[in-house]
């Protein structure tokens, strides 16, 4: 899963993105992507239940993206807006918080002007992608197949939101739609979460997560993160208190970005490894078995599920099976947040 950081000039973003330094993280691919391991006590639990040889978290990718400038050359921000395209969510930066030294972008210090100018920037670019489309379709010299006569009903319905201004994530598309849009990587089909880079004042007075646009919305302070990011672990807990911040900023993103993706953990245990492991909710056990090797896709036979909280109060799977509770399932049956897989199959 890739989670795009971007925003105007002079925003902060990049603070966001140090700010991931907090969090246990996979050696970084590059300067401008880190592997953030997603923080799960329960996981820690199931570690202290079956001591395994290796315990594996699920990650999140991020991206620290050039800022959008509406100033910039076009090829330049076709460059950034296709780095975007790349990612599976993005989190759109506002800065709220002053400061003499490094002036607010241009369109100032209001954050509905800086959404505004930002998503404008996105939908031009969609815009542009979803007219090149059309046109080629309208120019074909040859009769269209059915399946590109549905694609432009649907092109022609999303310029007609974007050129109203609207983000095609504000629009009711079935999943059949979503996907056959999946190859356009539209900018504003992904989720959007919000994060505002506030002042100290700012983050002691306001609340740290709520809604903006219809949008998650989630509250830091660059200054503070930095802070955080210099001084060791235990002296980290007494510094948030004195702001009230019971857990870094990654940790209440990580959590916001699973909720409005419809993500979920599933895990896999045993002595040699505990692993966490994300799909989609409502994914069938058959694919979730595919997330953990493919020759359980393709050879699946059965699953046997427990519940996270069985396994913890009764504390060994032997119990689970004399009360009954682990569960057989077939290739279709819905794996839920904190089921705990064991896979049979045959190749």
């Amino acid at each position: 899963m890739k989670v795009a950081i971007t925003g105007l000039p002079l925003v902060g973003k990049t603070s966001l993105f140090n700010a991931l330094s907090l969090s246990e993280h996979e050696p970084a691919k590059s300067q401008q992507v880190r592997v953030v391991k997603v923080h799960d006590p329960r996981l820690e639990k199931l570690a202290r239940l079956y001591n395994p040889k290796k315990v594996v978290h699920a990650t999140l990718e991020f991206m620290d993206t050039p800022s959008i400038d509406p100033k910039a050359p076009p090829k330049e921000k076709i460059k950034v807006l296709s780095m975007l395209s790349e990612a599976d969510a993005l989190v759109l930066v506002i800065r709220t918080f002053e400061n003499a030294v490094v002036p607010f972008p241009e369109c100032g210090s209001n954050p509905d002007a800086q959404f505004n100018c930002l998503l404008e920037e996105l939908i031009l670019r969609d815009l542009e992608i979803c007219e090149n489309r059309i046109q080629r379709l309208k120019n074909a010299k040859r009769k269209l197949e059915n399946t590109e006569i549905w694609e432009l009903e649907i092109l022609e319905r999303l310029k007609k939101h974007l050129e109203e201004a609207t983000p095609l994530n504000q629009l009711d598309l079935t999943e059949e739609e979503k996907k056959s849009l999946s190859g356009f990587n539209f900018c504003t089909l992904k989720p959007f979460i919000i994060a505002f880079n506030t002042s100290e004042e700012g983050l002691k007075s306001e609340e740290f997560a709520f809604t903006y646009k219809e949008y998650p919305a989630v509250k830091f302070c660059g200054a503070i993160e930095r802070e955080l990011a210099e001084i060791s672990e235990e002296e980290r807990e007494d510094f948030m208190k004195a702001y009230g911040i019971k857990e870094p900023v990654v940790q209440r993103l990580t959590r916001i970005i699973y909720r409005h993706l419809g993500l979920i953990t599933f895990y896999t245990v045993g002595e040699k490894e505990v692993h966490a492991w994300t799909v989609k909710e409502n994914t069938p056990a058959v694919e979730a078995a595919g997330k953990i090797h493919s020759d359980m896709e393709r050879g699946f036979i059965r699953a046997e599920i427990m519940k996270y909280e069985d396994l913890i109060e009764y504390g060994s799977e032997k119990l689970l099976r004399e009360h009954g509770l682990i569960r057989l399932v077939s290739r279709e049956h819905p794996v839920e947040d904190g089921d705990i897989l064991k896979v049979r199959f045959n190749v």
